[in-house]
């Protein structure tokens, strides 16, 4: 029998490392983690020498994952999953499990999980039902008393306190509109966007301003607020009125209406897409078999 492989790192550095790929920030690492800065750099620079490569490279102002992460990042959410199950004493098992898991999201981001987080659920958990729905104005409450099994959204922009999180990944939002605008030839100025018609999200009454406003912190000539993104591109294709989506989203759209893409004539930051739920269901196994097939279905690049 070969010596097993495992002897050459510790596991610990595992989970360690699926979080700095997830977040690529030390800093917020160390949050989601509850460990120390030094300690996460320390971890890092351990597995750093286990794969002898950067893993993650500063590049822009932003740390940056190498073709070897990458890699690496497509096969450990699986990977840890399953020693997990290994580890597990409580003999949890999914093909035994009766359950409606909730999950309350914008459209979009069911665009992005839908189909991993439902691959394979027949076989692995032939009793369990997936619900998606949209964010309603008292969705904290629902989060908190479990009513809602998870809540997926951006990061530092709902309102979370005192639940549970974990990141999930990133989104560039870009532009949209109709081909062949009048007003959208060359490189508009912010002033020029800003004043465009728009259509803006915003998820329900609770929310004040449009998600567009709150992110960029400037405001725009929103005519259109609308509840669901899949919306805007149907309004968009047949007038002059632009919007701001999730890139993904927009080369997902672009395939299926008359619509260009662009960059923003601003700097907008990244946004975060997290998952949220009840300390109530923290320790519940097959919560927390969810919570992994979730984390497992987002997408890597």
């Amino acid at each position: 029998m070969r010596p097993s492989k495992l002897r050459s790192i510790n596991l610990n550095l595992l989970p360690i490392l699926q979080s700095l790929l997830t977040t690529r920030s030390v800093t917020r690492t160390a949050e989601h983690l509850h460990m120390s800065q030094p300690g996460v750099s320390d971890a890092l620079a351990k597995l750093r020498a286990h794969y002898n490569d950067d893993l993650l490279v500063r590049a822009g102002g932003e740390m940056q994952p190498t073709q070897l992460a990458l890699a690496l990042q497509e096969e450990l959410n699986g990977s840890i999953e399953a020693l997990e199950r290994v580890i597990e004493r409580d003999g949890f098992d999914p093909k035994k499990l009766e359950r409606r898991f909730v999950i309350s999201t914008a459209d979009v981001v069911v665009l992005s999980l839908v189909n991993k987080v439902i691959d394979g659920l027949e076989d692995e958990a032939p009793g369990v039902t997936v619900q998606f729905e949209g964010i309603q104005a008292d969705y904290l409450d629902s989060v908190r008393t479990g009513e809602v099994d998870l809540l997926v959204g951006p990061h530092n922009v709902l309102e979370t306190k005192g639940l549970m999180e974990m990141e999930l990944y990133d989104e560039t939002l870009v532009c949209i509109a109709r081909r062949n605008h009048p007003k959208v030839k060359g490189q508009l100025s912010s002033r020029a966007y800003k004043d465009l018609a728009h259509a803006a999200f915003r998820a329900n009454q609770r929310t004040k301003e449009s998600f567009e406003t709150t992110l960029v912190g400037t405001r725009q000539n929103d005519i259109v607020r609308l509840p669901h993104y899949t919306l805007m591109p149907v309004i968009v294709e047949e007038s002059d009125v632009v919007a701001m989506i999730p890139k993904r989203a927009a080369e997902y759209y672009a395939e299926r209406h008359r619509i260009q893409a662009f960059d923003p004539p601003f700097k907008v930051p990244n946004v975060t897409i997290a998952a949220y739920w009840s300390r109530i269901h923290d320790r519940d196994p097959a919560h927390k078999w969810f919570r992994n097939r979730v984390r497992s279905a987002a997408p890597t690049s």
